[in-house]
């Protein structure tokens, strides 16, 4: 009995043995090989990240005492996206696949970080979005510098720099849109949907919708189980959705709907809702103090208040400013002398969904919507007063 119990336990022995050196076997080949050659030695630790869609993840890292460096990464899912960091302000990404080998050779010492990547195709695609975005740095610095130093008529010059400025923006804009579409399925195109210039994102989900929407298609398509594409396809559904949402309120606020009734502090601390207003006929003037367009209607809106007395026609200013002193001071300041209210997110989100500043409504003394979004110098045809 001992010896056939002995002989058992062996015998599990042996195949769990054999079950580790399988898995191992397996394991071994999905690794994957990421070879650094450095042009120098730079006693800074050199750290290998995974990126996860809202954060990432420690792989691995080392001291840069040499110039040769290797990393065997364990993947999560295949392919997947890292990100090599060479120090605080100097990093690049890169995609990799289970069991691949990838060499990469870089400049620690260049800014922007001069480096090559081989055996990666999808990397290589990050790299060549890369590019794009660092030569429009490059020739906006250059332009930006020009005009610090020019002694040339201001006025003259700032015209001529803000043209410049904006073709090189657009420049940017069509290009990096035009390599990104030319590779729809690759994930280096969910890392290029989410480029930024300076401390702005290129591309806007809502603006750019159709190249979100290929993007997000093409990759599911050929990654379903990526935590990117599933990532990027839940995002843009909320979206859809949030559209919906965005324009079933707006159709609330078409001409014919009555306004919403909201109540709101004004600049003396004091609470007024909208139907406590009286006048026969009421301006909505929903705006902000950093956008041009509100400087245009201010002189007019003013013009138009002033022709009229408060039992006839009032404006009711609905602001979104977060800064309520600088609100005050501009009230102050510009002399709007109607009533000044601050609206909180979620008001601001029923009577402005779309968030188009300034905007314009027109009520009648039943608070009906008379004119949505009219034209500022057809008010006075609307009341026809």
């Amino acid at each position: 009995m001992k010896l056939n119990k002995y002989i058992l336990n062996l015998t599990v022995l042996i195949i769990l043995l054999a079950t580790a050196c399988e898995l191992n076997k397996t394991n071994s080949k999905d690794i994957i090989d990421v070879n650094i050659k450095l042009s120098n030695a730079t006693n800074n630790y050199l750290s290998i990240y995974r990126i996860e869609p809202k954060s990432s993840i420690l792989m691995d890292s080392a001291l840069a005492t040499e110039t040769k460096i290797n990393f065997k990464i364990s993947p999560y899912q295949s392919p997947d996206i890292y990100l090599l960091r060479i120090s605080s302000n100097k990093s690049l990404m890169f995609i990799a696949k289970k069991g691949q080998s990838i060499n990469i050779e870089l400049n620690p010492n260049t800014s922007p970080l001069q480096y090559n990547i081989y055996n990666s195709f999808s990397s290589n695609l990050i790299k060549e979005n890369n590019n794009i975005i660092n030569t429009a740095v490059k020739e906006f610095d250059s332009i930006y510098s020009n005009y610090r130093s020019s002694e040339t008529n201001l006025n003259t010059l700032r015209i001529k720099t803000d043209s410049s400025l904006k073709a090189i923006q657009e420049h940017l804009y069509f290009n990096l849109k035009r390599n990104i579409k030319s590779h729809p399925s690759d994930l280096s195109s969910i890392i290029g949907l989410y480029s930024r210039f300076a401390n702005s994102f290129i591309f806007n989900l809502k603006a750019d919708s159709s190249l979100f929407y290929l993007i997000s298609d093409s990759c599911y398509a050929k990654y379903p189980n990526n935590k990117h594409s599933i990532t990027l396809k839940n995002t843009i559904n909320i979206s859809k959705e949030n559209s919906t949402n965005i324009d079933i309120k707006e159709h609330l606020l078409d001409k014919g709907n009555v306004f919403k009734d909201l109540c709101m502090l004004r600049s003396d601390e004091n609470k007024y809702c909208i139907y406590d207003n009286t006048a026969k006929y009421k301006i909505i003037y929903i705006w902000r103090s950093k956008d041009k367009a509100f400087w245009d209607y201010n002189p007019i809106l003013k013009k138009i208040y002033n022709k009229y007395n408060r039992k006839t026609l009032d404006i009711i200013g609905i602001s979104a400013e977060r800064d309520k002193l600088n609100w005050l001071n501009y009230c102050t300041m510009e002399r709007l002398n109607w009533i000044n209210l601050i609206a909180r997110p979620s008001q601001l989100n029923d009577i402005n969904p779309k968030g188009i500043f300034p905007r314009i409504y027109v009520l009648n003394k039943d608070f009906e919507i008379i004119a949505k979004d009219p034209n500022i110098n057809d008010i006075e045809k609307i009341i026809k007063i």
